[in-house]
């Protein structure tokens, strides 16, 4: 892939001088070199969610909106495309019903991200 990753910090070393960053006038950094850091945003729980059930480590299954865009790049996780999550099985107990929710960390969520750790 391209780019960084979510939640990632990314720490740029700026130079000064004739190894630095030069003007297109030819200017050069005058100050001493800086660093800035940048730290890019978390994605959202919904989309892991979402691949996590396209993965088949949750308990749904989850069915883009017809004319959804893809969705399959790290753009998607800040802006995860639409759909639906529907129970891949018929009888589902209350009990495991009540564990899920999508956009929230939950005890399924946490369960499935743990089995999919332990296959990589």
């Amino acid at each position: 892939g391209r780019g960084w990753a979510p939640d990632t910090t990314i720490v740029l070393h700026l130079p000064r001088g004739k190894h630095g960053l030069v003007a297109r006038d030819g200017a050069m950094l005058a100050q001493a070199s800086r660093t800035l850091t940048v730290q890019l945003p978390q994605g959202t729980m919904l989309r892991l969610q979402q691949w996590l059930a396209e993965l088949g480590y949750l308990p749904l299954r989850w069915t883009p909106t017809e004319g959804a865009r893809a969705g399959r790049g790290w753009d998607s996780v800040y802006q995860p495309p639409t759909g639906q999550f529907t129970w891949r099985y018929t009888a589902v107990p209350t009990a495991l019903k009540s564990l899920w929710n999508p956009r929230y960390w939950t005890a399924m969520t946490q369960a499935a991200v743990i089995a999919f750790q332990h296959q990589q």
